[in-house]
């Protein structure tokens, strides 16, 4: 969600602010079994009494507050070349976040009532809403913060001033004979400290009688359950209370050939950085586009 924002824009150089609420979810590497028996239940008998596992399975997601300042200039301007650089700062305002991380279990639902975890291998942390005894449920409660930038450049090959100006363009005429852009996106953090926690499985493993019924009221409940299970106490999984969620960095570029002044070939393409420990991941994509 985006809010009222101010750009100022001057010859040379121009400035803006910006606020705005976003939300990312991902979920990497999650095999068709494990999905299906979130979705249909343990009594799905299609899949009872085979044995799976799951390796690097990744969920993440958060929501924040994002409020940036940016400014972009001219840095080179002739007759055949034309550059101009930006840059955004921002400061986030995080509201409420979670991640898991298994990185090995191996399972088998042998019937409707009992799973049997013969390793879990895994962590996970969240902060959200109520996940204290002392803390507020409300949405909006300030559980985290943290900074990003995005920056960026573009290159004009001989660009037409005129083409800009709607006094002086002329029909047909075209705005450059290419544009090639480079952009950093979403390089940042945040960190989360209030009604934050994070947990552990380390090579456990469990018989959990009764999973078909077994009521998952809420996260500290399912906190409480999981825990009990694989250590016998409500607390065995507790693995400290603070975690860091890193953005969903990307690098994208970008190339523009126009034919005509309404006729343009663009293509874009948008790769992904390397994924960490509470990384939200954007997928890869690549497009060809003509307007």
């Amino acid at each position: 969600m985006k809010y009222p924002s101010f750009i100022w824009v001057g010859k040379k150089f121009s400035a803006g602010f910006h606020a705005s609420t976003r939300a990312e979810l991902s979920a990497r590497n999650i095999p068709y079994h494990l999905a299906k028996y979130l979705k249909e239940g343990f009594d799905f008998n299609g899949q009872q009494g085979n044995n799976y596992t799951v390796k690097d399975a990744k969920a993440a997601y958060i929501t924040w507050h994002e409020i940036g300042l940016s400014g972009a200039a001219i840095v080179k301007n002739t007759p055949e070349s034309y550059l101009t650089v930006g840059l955004t700062v921002n400061y986030n305002y995080g509201l409420s976040g979670f991640y898991a991380l298994m990185n090995d279990v191996d399972y088998v639902v042998p019937y409707d009532s009992l799973l049997v975890i013969n390793n879990m291998d895994a962590t996970y942390g969240h902060a959200m809403p109520g996940n204290n005894r002392n803390s507020s449920d409300d949405p909006l409660l300030k559980r985290g913060s943290g900074y990003s930038f995005t920056t960026g450049l573009q290159y004009y090959k001989n660009r037409n001033d005129a083409f800009f100006d709607p006094c002086a363009r002329g029909k047909g005429d075209k705005p450059y004979d290419y544009k090639i852009g480079f952009s950093i996106l979403d390089v940042g953090y945040i960190k989360y400290t209030t009604s934050a926690m994070n947990f552990r499985i380390d090579n456990r493993s469990a018989n959990w009688y009764g999973i078909d019924t077994t009521q998952f009221h809420g996260l500290i409940n399912t906190d409480s359950l999981l825990s009990e299970e694989f250590y016998g106490t409500r607390r065995g999984t507790r693995d400290g209370r603070n975690f860091t969620m890193f953005l969903p960095t990307a690098a994208s570029v970008q190339f523009d050939l126009p034919f005509n002044d309404h006729l343009f070939l663009n293509f874009s393409v948008i790769q992904e950085s390397a994924l960490k420990i509470g990384h939200t991941p954007i997928q890869s994509n690549c497009n060809n586009t003509t307007f």
